[in-house]
């Protein structure tokens, strides 16, 4: 490991290796961008969104939500883990090939 670490720092300071952007420190710290990089926390997109418009986008799944996971978790064994799992991957497929 010390030896990958030590080339690893031979290459960065070569210059091929470039070091990390801005966009990947925003990842970690949702701050760094509004204030080293106001280009990208101008748009929209990386607006932290309103609890209002959770409301408005899901109406009433948002109130039923937790018995709906109730129910899903009360009975669970393996045959309805596996039904419920294949058929995520069967819808995964359909949206694959569209």
């Amino acid at each position: 490991m010390r030896v990958f670490n030590t080339e690893m720092y031979k290459l960065f300071c070569a210059g091929y290796v470039a070091p990390w952007s801005g966009r990947f420190y925003s990842l970690w710290d949702t701050g760094y961008a509004k204030i080293h990089i106001p280009i990208i926390a101008s748009v929209s997109e990386h607006q932290p969104t309103t609890w209002v418009s959770f409301f408005f986008d899901l109406h009433i799944l948002v109130c039923v939500f937790p018995a709906g996971a109730w129910f899903v978790i009360k009975e669970i064994n393996d045959e309805r883990v596996f039904s419920e799992f294949s058929g995520f991957l069967i819808n995964l497929s359909y949206l694959m090939n569209f």
